[in-house]
């Protein structure tokens, strides 16, 4: 023995001695609540510093919250195999730049490579198949990348099983396949859903990637990775594949645990941990608070729609939500949109996603069937907090009339793990066949009592030779001076606020006059009331010019006289999918009465004969096998006709 080499020797066995004597200790090193509910920890067994050699056999508890947790771990085993499967799509729409990026990742993941891990490469060529067995020769492992070519199909689930199988063939350890695609599976004669229980049963963790125009299989791709404890990756440029393939090498030769979990739910935004981890007889803990990404359990999203667009035109809508997201925190939806395809057609087959809460992510969009669309993101990152969360662009068609188009939700989901309560609303666009010019005006002045009704004649064109036209118009007044009393010459139907609708007979001579009642006033004064956004439906479809009148009230106080309600007509729901239900109230003197309801060509598609009993009705009206659109519910009673706006949904 050289001189020394005793003291050498007892150094290193006390050094020894001393590391061993040091205390477990455990560290949260990060946290990933990017898929809340589940939520990914990485931490640190260590004794002063150096891994614990054993951290395979370690058990863990969590306390989130006050909630004592049992979670998932995973830990490096010094006694086992790394040993990880690479499947590189290598069908002929890879060719070029992006097959040339996938080999600089797959050369990555060779190089991170430590002595001991193994590695195998696996293409789609005939079908799928295994071009190097497992080998830690990074040297071959590099060769056979560099010798990959492009042709053929996309046997994705086929090539996958084959890794997975290989993979879980070897002896224990741990054990990764990365697969990358870049579009459906064709030619597998495998089901995607062998994949998660073949891959979790030999504890394989499978990492996927979609590059370019994978969105019909995203799901698909994201449920077996988060099935298996892995990442799905969404990438739109060959750029990206290298940084992705570097982060999943990271994880492969990692010296930490990850700890997984599923939380009691997203809407907390604080959460404190105490994570314990014991190996042997020894024990650890590591505590930590942290501001977690958090969602609210109810979100409202509601259709916004431009008020009218003219046939050949284009109109963009939008699907707004009204409350903030988190970024931090991954999103998925699912919602169909329907609308009239006689009125409306998608142009193009395209979401917009620019300036929404989607942008910079992949979201379907499909025609289901006429009239009916669906929106699709799987686990998007929010590009906005608030706003929109997706629109479309529609074409207005060329028709035989012009009429407004219900726009609807329907089967809204939106989660990205965390189930919502998703309230939706509807927006409907006036569809204009034409625009001829429409002149009308009111009288320019009229004087009149406190108390007294008055009659302001709206003088309208000659209407077009159809069928009753719908007149919708929006009154505007000082409510202080005037009061809305109703319409005559006409039937009406008092819309939300100011809105009043009018159906006119061509041929009748009608001539609707508005009718306001003058509140009473210490003085005399002059009150202006205006008519604007009038709108008509029939065969034409405009936006008109204001024009207004002057009603003077001559100032001497009058009592107002209670007058009962005269015949009216209570329609819902409205709008109505199924059934309408129609409530009627008429004079007590009226032994029957007539209940239609008329489309916008004039033609009753329902008509019904009634008793009145004590002035009043309800009756059901089924109109599941109506078309969708707009119908008007008449009621005749004596001498007296009242209607009111319904809309029929799909």
């Amino acid at each position: 023995m050289r001189p020394g080499s005793r003291h050498f020797l007892l150094l290193l066995i006390v050094s020894c001695a001393v590391v061993h004597a040091q205390p477990l200790a455990l560290d949260i090193r990060s946290i990933d609540a990017s898929d809340l509910p589940r939520i990914r920890l990485k931490v640190a067994l260590h004794r002063g510093g150096a891994p614990v050699g054993n951290a395979a056999g370690a058990s863990f508890v969590l306390t989130e919250n006050g909630r004592r947790i049992t979670p998932a771990s995973s830990c490096p085993d010094s006694a086992g195999i790394t040993a990880v499967a690479l499947v590189l799509d290598n069908s002929g729409s890879m060719g070029g730049s992006p097959f040339d990026s996938a080999r600089r990742g797959a050369h990555a993941v060779i190089d991170s490579l430590r002595p001991g891990h193994l590695a195998s490469l696996y293409r789609f060529t005939n079908g799928g198949e295994q071009v190097l067995p497992f080998t830690s020769d990074t040297a071959l492992l590099h060769a056979a990348v560099r010798g990959l070519g492009t042709a053929g199909g996309t046997p994705l689930y086929r090539t996958m099983k084959l890794a997975i199988t290989d993979l879980a063939a070897l002896p224990p350890g741990r054990k990764f396949c990365i697969a990358l695609t870049d579009g459906l599976d064709n030619g597998s004669g495998v089901a995607s859903d062998e994949l998660v229980p073949l891959a979790r049963s030999a504890g394989i963790r499978v990492y996927t990637i979609g590059y370019g125009n994978t969105k019909l299989s995203d799901r698909i791709l994201s449920d077996i990775a988060r099935g298996t404890g892995g990442v799905y990756y969404r990438i739109f440029s060959p750029a990206e594949m290298t940084p992705i393939f570097h982060d999943i090498a990271g994880d492969l030769v990692s010296q930490l645990c990850d700890i997984e979990y599923d939380s009691d739910g997203c809407t907390d935004s604080l959460r404190l941990l105490t994570l314990e981890a014991g190996v042997g007889a020894e024990t650890a803990r590591a505590d930590t608070m942290y501001a977690s990404p958090f969602r609210s359990d109810s979100l409202a999203v509601r259709v916004v729609a431009p008020r009218r667009v003219a046939a050949g035109q284009t109109a963009i809508v939008y699907l707004a939500l009204s409350q903030p997201l988190h970024t931090g925190l991954r999103l998925s939806y699912s919602v169909l949109l329907r609308h009239d395809p006689r009125l409306l057609q998608v142009n193009p087959v395209l979401p917009i996603t620019v300036g929404t809460v989607s942008q910079n992510a992949s979201v379907g969009l499909r025609v289901l069937r006429p009239g009916v669309l669906r929106f699709d993101a799987d686990v998007i990152t929010p590009g906005l907090p608030s706003g929109n969360l997706v629109g479309v662009a529609f074409r207005a068609l060329a028709a035989d009339s012009s009429r407004p188009v219900a726009l609807v939700l329907d089967s809204m989901e939106l989660s990205a793990g965390c189930p919502n309560v998703v309230s939706v609303g509807y927006d409907t666009i006036e569809v204009c066949q034409c625009a001829d010019t429409l002149v009308f005006r009111l009288d320019t002045m009229l004087s009149v009592s406190a108390g007294d009704v008055a009659r302001l004649p709206l003088d309208l064109p000659a209407l077009p030779d159809t069928p009753p036209s719908l007149l919708r118009l929006t009154t505007r007044f000082d409510d202080g001076l005037l009061r809305f009393a109703g319409v005559e010459g006409c039937a009406f139907e008092q819309l939300d606020g100011e809105d009043v609708a009018l159906v006119i007979h061509p041929g009748r001579g009608e001539r609707p006059t508005l009718l306001f009642t003058a509140r009473p006033q210490a003085q005399s004064r002059a009150a202006r009331l205006s008519v604007s956004d009038l709108v008509l439906y029939g065969s034409c479809c405009t936006h008109l010019p204001g024009d207004s009148a002057v009603v003077y009230i001559d100032g001497y106080c009058e009592s107002l006289l209670a007058r009962r309600g005269g015949p009216g007509i209570t329609a819902y729901p409205n709008p109505a999918r199924d059934v309408l239900t129609i409530a009627l109230r008429t004079d007590a003197d009226v032994s029957h009465c007539i209940v239609s309801l008329v489309g916008t060509d004039g033609v009753p598609r329902f008509e019904e004969a009634l008793a009145p009993v004590d002035g009043s009705a309800v009756l059901q009206i089924p109109v599941a096998d109506l078309t969708p659109g707009v119908y008007i519910a008449v009621l005749r009673a004596g001498k007296t006709t009242t209607s009111r706006v319904v809309t029929i949904l799909p």
